[in-house]
């Protein structure tokens, strides 16, 4: 039994798919022509993970522009979140002040699948920290959190940018 490593270079304009890789996953077949004995669409079983967001959106508690608000995150994963998988929400052209916090008790008496969520200002970053098992598609609210955000004047498209790091897929951030 011989094993067979497949390299896919860039150019060849391969793209992973939007919803990601499951690892439990059986479309991607190999087959040859090969003058030794044709080989048939047989599965590929080891395939590299590839993390996906199916939804975020991002609100504020006062949206007007030039003005203070805090952030409230509604997001869902294509796939399952384990307990230490974190989700980052990048706060690109945002003015972030005030001190870096932490909400773990409030996310506690919100009975949310969070562990905690962090924010710090200095990169206007806030990040979500799994503290139970959330399921593909299932909706993770972290209610509105007190984090400091000066909402941008005159941008047309300021955006938010969500990446994650999880064991059943990284995701590359994304807006």
């Amino acid at each position: 039994q011989a094993s067979v490593r497949v390299t896919v270079p860039i150019a060849a304009g391969f793209l992973i798919p939007s919803g990601g890789v499951d690892p439990s996953q059986r479309a991607i077949t190999l087959s040859t022509n090969a003058a030794n004995g044709p080989i048939p669409a047989t599965p590929v079983y080891s395939v590299q993970t590839v993390g996906a967001l199916a939804g975020v959106a991002v609100s504020f508690s006062k949206p007007c522009p030039g003005q203070r608000a805090g952030v409230r995150a509604i997001l869902s994963a294509a796939m399952p979140l384990a307990p230490g998988d974190t989700v980052d929400l990048a706060f690109q052209a945002f003015a972030a002040s005030g001190p870096p916090i932490s909400v773990a008790a409030f996310l506690a008496m919100a009975n949310s699948p969070l562990r905690n969520a962090t924010w710090d200002p200095a990169e206007a970053v806030l990040r979500l920290t799994v503290g139970r098992r959330v399921d593909a598609f299932a909706e993770i609210d972290t209610g509105l959190l007190p984090v400091s955000l000066l909402l941008p004047l005159g941008i047309a498209a300021p955006s938010v940018l969500a990446s994650a790091t999880a064991v059943a897929g990284n995701v590359c951030p994304v807006p």
